[in-house]
């Protein structure tokens, strides 16, 4: 079971509720980007769990499942046609730094690399959070002893370009929903970590959000109105989701259909089946459509060259 968290945060029920208000009238665009970040990237899905696709979903499914639901209930329509591009560009041996070797702790260029797990989880130690991301599972206990031992034969400590991963570290979504509008989503490594950007285009009106504030612009009336949401953590799963874990816990009411569209939390729901293909990496979506009161279903994968689709859940 997946628990769509994102629809709980209080910058997605003010949004929402800006969208179901009619403010920016219908939507026709939305342009929505996921933060990974380069060090959330290295420790979860090139040296830790969801590295491989073996082991665990695809990046899109276990990092964006928050956000393809996300841009469904912000559009309200059926998609009819996805399309999705990515590729494992940078986290690979092929563009290893020269004189670099197998682990952070014996490397001579460790020093100069953005991505050295020496300096990333003995830096840790001093966030008074660090234990419980993301030394927790790198480590025995939150020591710099048990820190470098851990590094010095565990997972955690191989360099990036020398892993044994093959989960992307970028790709794109781009959808056609019924009705004429369009989606498009990028997922990246390649950012500083955090809350999601994005921009929703209307027919009286456009959104802009980085998930602190929204900012919203009339057509007719040619003002500009700021919304500053509440303060919270970070966008992380470690962080709570940006408000989304705690606005669905069992004590917390659900949000209405105007702010996220009516829940479905026990609907398991059916994966699309694709049929007919309508470009090279393109296929027409068949099956249950995909709408506001349920997630989408359809996590694309991409795996070298090939483009497939998946069914496994789960977030990371």
């Amino acid at each position: 079971m997946v628990a769509h968290v994102v629809r709980y945060q209080p910058y997605t029920k003010r949004l929402m509720a800006l969208v179901g208000d009619g403010a920016i009238g219908g939507v026709v665009d939305v342009d929505h980007l996921e933060r990974i970040g380069d060090l959330h990237i290295a420790h979860s899905y090139v040296r830790g769990n969801w590295r491989q696709e073996d082991l665990a979903p695809s990046a899109l499914m276990s990092k964006s499942c928050h956000d393809i639901d996300w841009i469904a209930a912000v559009v309200g329509r059926p998609a009819v046609r996805v399309a999705s591009f990515g590729s494992l560009h940078h986290f690979r041996e092929g563009v290893a730094p020269h004189g670099s070797g197998s682990r952070c702790l014996s490397c001579g260029v460790e020093p100069h690399c953005a991505f050295s797990a020496k300096r990333f989880y003995l830096g840790a130690l001093a966030d008074p959070d660090g234990w419980r991301w993301p030394l927790s599972v790198v480590a025995d206990a939150p020591s710099e002893e048990a820190v470098l031992a851990a590094l010095e034969s565990g997972p955690y400590g191989r360099c990036v370009y020398r892993c044994d991963n093959d989960v992307v570290d970028h790709q794109v979504v781009i959808v056609e929903f019924d009705g004429g509008a369009t989606a498009s989503f990028t997922m990246s490594a390649f950012t500083e970590q955090g809350h999601r950007r994005l921009q929703i285009g209307g027919t009286r009106g456009h959104l802009e959000g980085d998930g602190e504030r929204i900012r919203h612009f009339d057509y007719l009336t040619r003002t500009t109105a700021t919304y500053e949401l509440e303060a919270s953590r970070g966008s992380s799963a470690a962080d709570g989701h940006g408000g989304g874990d705690g606005g669905s816990s069992p004590t917390s009411s659900l949000p209405s259909a105007t702010e996220t569209g009516p829940p479905s939390p026990r609907t398991p729901g059916r994966a699309a089946r694709p049929t007919r293909p309508s470009g090279p990496r393109s296929r027409r979506v068949a099956g249950e459509p995909l709408s506001r009161s349920m997630p989408w279903r359809l996590p694309v994968r991409v795996r070298g060259s090939a483009m497939r689709i998946g069914r496994a859940v789960c977030d990371a």
